[in-house]
């Protein structure tokens, strides 16, 4: 019988790793405002550097259901979008 293989890590894993990075993050920005050139402050914003590759990972792995919905429900919305980005 073959097994399938589970993911490592849920979504919702992921999107508690990012909560909590972006959080450790922005308590680093309010503790030690500025940049500091302490080791540990930096060991710290590297560490909430993570949320962005996440939450890209996200938006590549939803866009395909989005833009699905888009051609449906939203191409005057859309065409409005288009032209005001023009400008």
């Amino acid at each position: 019988m073959l097994q399938t293989r589970r993911p490592a890590l849920s979504g919702n894993a992921l999107k508690g790793i990012a909560i909590l990075a972006m959080t450790l993050d922005h308590l680093t920005w309010t503790l030690w405002p500025g940049y500091s050139t302490d080791w540990w402050v930096l060991v710290c914003h590297l560490l909430g550097r993570v949320t962005a590759p996440i939450m890209w990972f996200f938006i590549v792995r939803g866009l395909p259901l989005h833009a699905r919905c888009e051609k449906v429900r939203c191409a005057p919305v859309r065409a409005r979008v288009r032209l005001a980005l023009c400008v």
